[in-house]
């Protein structure tokens, strides 16, 4: 047997009359909980499904919250004393789906499923193989599975209540992932579906990019309780059809923030923040000066002692441009923002003017806090802030330092020519020729490539690749890109129906968020048509993965 990955938390949708659960039943956390394959539980409660007496139809259908790659479910069958003893399903149709309009009837080695009557040691009962079998997936992906009975009395059950009328029943199911196994000298990416889905809002902040995260403690190592600020770029405010996904009203903003907290990898959640004037009116956080021809998008910060401090582009509109991409970047502040009571006083901030923009490039696009109080390895002192290039297709990343103390003056930065720095910043060369327009450095502390420092980014700037590259030090060179994730499934997903001109960009690694044996790693999805986002309101979201074995 297949080793089994992680457990799947699932919304339920019942199909016919259902005495328990109640009726028309549109999630129970305990058909798919924390329980274990061993668990002991007798499925006799009233989170057990069963239908009323002859129901019309019956139907179990679960919403695994993302496409997946599966590996097994478990069932331990209906067994409540004493009437409805047989109630439990015997043979049944077991369904997948991506979409949760179309399905697909699995047929593994053991087609047709018959189920076991439920267990008197109360273990999972499973196939009636003789040996319990749990249903095996083999990897299929799939986003919905569905159970149906089939037969009447003595064939869809195991025999009949009285007279001919049946009813039929379940007690627990636990479906699981595929897992991945990852050798020492190997990486893999894997969907984080669960992450995603925490992007995914129909109501106020409806969708952004950017996705910059900070710790408010300013420790960046991995794998501990942190409180985060999470920075967005433009973002659309209002509401949307939960199942059409159509946009109802709909505000766009150049920025808005959120509070994520994670008490371990796999509990958190995030609080959106959206600015609003006298008048309850929405309006972006962070704005410049009055008379500004510019506004801001909101790049990569750090916490420094009791201050955030974010990095923007200072965006004017360009009409040249493509479809898309009617901006230019004209110029960077840095916005200071104090830090009260463990939250970002947004409404405090003051700008900090820089020269950290010239014709070959700006900087900003990431920071990397190389310093004692951060807990990074082989700490220096310096803060590390890293810029795009400019070149005739796409960009390049460059890099700047300056001393912690003298962060607010950007006359104190010095730039990387390739072997020495420079205080002329028309100095900086390339150190990777792949510059994605948001990125993301990162040292690896495991693997094939520990004690190295990755760089995250999508691949050519604007592709469905993510892409992963590596130096020995913090000022490069970093050497050939190795893909990791193609996102073709969100591009095809995306790309349907009334969805036009769509792209992925600005893949970053989360390092103080992620556990000790993986890395977060986000991206964003547009599209270059802006009624695509008015028709689909799921397009204009991050989507996370997770790299394993770094």
């Amino acid at each position: 047997m297949k080793k089994i990955g992680k457990l799947i938390k699932t919304t339920v949708e019942c199909g016919g009359a259902y005495v328990r659960p109640p009726n028309n039943l549109s999630s129970n956390s305990n058909m798919s909980g924390s329980l274990s394959t061993k668990d002991k539980y007798f499925p006799c409660g009233e989170n057990c499904f069963l239908t009323i007496e002859s129901p019309d139809k019956a139907y179990v259908t679960f919403d695994l919250g993302g496409t997946k790659k599966l590996s097994y479910m478990y069932i331990w069958n209906f067994a409540m004393q004493p009437f409805y003893q047989n109630a439990g399903m015997r043979k049944v149709k077991i369904e997948t789906s991506l979409d949760g309009i179309n399905y697909q009837e699995l047929k593994g080695k053991v087609y047709p499923y018959i189920l076991a009557k439920a267990r008197e040691d109360c273990l999972a009962s499973n196939l009636d193989d003789g040996k319990n079998s749990p249903i095996d997936f083999d990897g299929l992906q799939a986003a919905y599975v569905k159970i149906t009975p089939i037969g009447g009395a003595g064939e869809g059950n195991h025999g009949i209540y009285v007279e001919d009328i049946s009813a039929y029943g379940l007690g627990k199911v636990r479906i699981y992932e595929a897992a991945e196994e990852v050798g020492k000298n190997e990486f893999r990416a894997v969907p984080a579906h669960e992450w995603s889905a925490e992007f995914s809002n129909m109501d106020g902040w409806g969708g952004a990019d950017g996705i910059f995260c900070v710790p408010l403690d300013g420790k960046e190592t991995r794998g501990d309780t942190k409180k985060t600020l999470v920075l967005f770029s433009d973002t659309f405010v209002g509401k949307c059809n939960p199942e059409t996904k159509v946009r109802q009203s709909m505000n766009m903003l150049n920025n808005t923030f959120g509070y994520l907290t994670n008490n371990g990898y796999d509990k958190r959640n995030i609080k959106f923040v959206v600015g609003k004037d006298k008048r309850g009116q929405e309006v972006s956080l962070i704005t410049p000066q009055e008379g500004s021809e510019y506004y801001y998008w909101l790049q990569d910060a750090v916490t420094l002692g009791d201050f955030v401090y974010a990095f923007t582009d200072n965006v004017i509109s360009f009409p040249e441009g493509p479809p898309g991409f009617k901006f230019d970047v004209i110029g960077v502040d840095i916005i200071k923002i104090p830090i009260v009571k463990g939250k970002a006083a947004l409404d405090k901030y003051t700008i900090i003017k820089t020269n950290l923009h010239t014709k070959k490039g700006f900087f900003g696009c990431c920071v990397y806090p190389n310093t004692v109080s951060s807990g990074m390895p082989n700490p220096d002192g310096y803060v590390y802030v890293y810029g795009l290039g400019k070149k005739e297709v796409g960009q390049t990343l460059l890099l700047s330092r300056v001393k912690e103390e003298d962060f607010e003056d950007s006359s104190k930065y010095v730039f990387w020519d390739g072997k020495n720095w420079s205080n002329n910043i028309d100095d900086a060369i390339p150190i990777s020729q792949d510059g994605g327009s948001e990125c993301s450095i990162t040292p690896v502390t495991y693997g094939k490539y520990k004690d190295k420092y990755m760089y995250t980014h999508m691949q050519n700037g604007i592709d469905r690749v993510v892409a992963v590259s590596f130096a020995d030090s913090l000022t490069g060179p970093f050497d050939k890109d190795i893909p990791i994730y193609s996102a073709d499934d969100d591009y095809d997903l995306m790309s349907g129906g009334d969805c036009k001109g769509v792209y992925l960009y600005n893949a970053k690694a989360h390092y103080h968020i992620s556990p000790k044996d993986e890395l977060l790693i986000s991206y964003n999805i547009n599209t270059s048509c802006y009624q695509s986002n008015m028709n689909n309101c799921d397009i204009y979201r991050p989507r996370f993965i997770r790299l394993k074995g770094v």
